[in-house]
């Protein structure tokens, strides 16, 4: 199911929905469909996005938002966090996030593969223009390498708890 913009509270139309005590807003929503919709066109080499992709952008925001406020109070319950260092070390260091190599924009025909040197001349280009579309790219990539370092710590922090407690 889509979005229901009518449950918001009263007149007031900022918030959109809330989930585990989280509000989601209509700009933060409307912010996170611009990012994602940029990525896909980035990666999809498009400069639009047709009809079906544009629906599939809106449900997986959402469904992404849900998933973060979920992951995220399980992970805080558990004391469980991704640090800057962390997520800068998966996003620049020289053994790059799985999803930073299966990028089209950080491919290199020539090295047939990912190339840090693409990645630092795009956060040059993001410093010279912070709200360009390569800054709402890379905010989408690393929110998203967040989430799955998230993941994989609560992941692995269940599994090990569960063998433990069948020993």
């Amino acid at each position: 199911g889509g979005i229901d913009f009518q449950t918001v509270v009263g007149d007031s139309r900022t918030a959109v929905a809330t989930v585990e005590g989280k509000e989601i807003s209509i700009q933060e929503y409307e912010a996170r469909i611009d990012e994602m919709t940029t990525f896909y066109q980035m990666e999809m080499g498009q400069s639009s996005l047709d009809e079906n992709t544009t629906r599939q952008v809106q449900n997986s925001v959402w469904n992404t938002f849900l998933h973060e406020q979920l992951i995220g109070s399980q992970c805080e319950e558990l004391g469980i966090v991704v640090t800057d260092e962390e997520i800068t070390k998966q996003l620049t260091g020289d053994v790059p996030h799985p999803m930073m190599a299966s990028l089209r924009l950080f491919y290199n025909p020539e090295k047939n593969g990912y190339d840090k040197n693409i990645l630092y001349d795009l956060l040059e280009a993001i410093n010279q223009e912070p709200n360009g579309d390569l800054a709402k790219y890379w905010s989408f990539v690393k929110r998203n390498v967040r989430l799955q370092m998230l993941e994989d710590k609560y992941n692995t922090l269940v599994a090990s708890s569960f063998n433990y407690s069948n020993v």
